[in-house]
């Protein structure tokens, strides 16, 4: 279950939200969307490795530091790719 909502879980939002920002199509989309694939390319198993080696340390972390930990990690890929988009707007 930890799996699922610490890894899983945000693994998919991102790449929800990469997808979202890389396919909308705008002044300047094509060059967002190359940026936010390349990024998400390194990002995102990053940040899936991160989120797995948290749930698997030892001795295990409370439920609430675990939630803010993943959730400050995960936002990091998203605000960046919101980022592009507004700066290339």
């Amino acid at each position: 279950m930890r799996l699922l909502l610490f890894v899983i879980f945000p693994t998919l939002l991102q790449l929800i939200i990469g997808l979202f920002v890389m396919f909308s199509h705008k002044h300047g989309g094509e060059f967002v969307g190359l940026s936010v694939m390349l990024l998400g390319m390194i990002a995102i198993p990053i940040t899936t490795i991160i989120n797995w080696s948290r749930i698997k340390v030892q001795p295990p972390i409370s439920a609430i530091t675990l939630i803010t930990r993943t959730f400050w990690t995960t936002l990091i890929f998203p605000i960046l790719c919101i980022a592009l988009y507004i700066m290339a707007s």
